[in-house]
């Protein structure tokens, strides 16, 4: 996927206010918006689909809370069914 750069994503404008912050992407939530954690298997052709959107996401704020421990102010923005 593209990431969008314009607005508030553009790092090159000095006029926006979130230019020097720092940005952490989530690019895919495998279906269940950010919030699957299981298996669901389609009765009609057993076809299995593994939900770990839940599972991404505490991955994420774990990596955040060792490496961004006490941030002053957090964003957060979302798009499709990723938001």
């Amino acid at each position: 996927p593209e990431l969008q750069e314009e607005g508030i994503f553009d790092l090159d404008n000095n006029e926006n206010p979130l230019k020097d912050w720092t940005r952490v992407v989530i690019l895919y939530c495998t279906g269940d918006v950010h919030a699957g954690n299981g298996l669901d298997v389609n009765p009609r052709d057993g076809t299995e689909y593994y939900f770990n959107g839940r599972s991404n996401v505490k991955t994420v704020l774990d990596w955040l809370k060792m490496n961004i421990p006490n941030p002053d102010r957090v964003y957060l923005y979302g798009s499709s069914s990723g938001g």
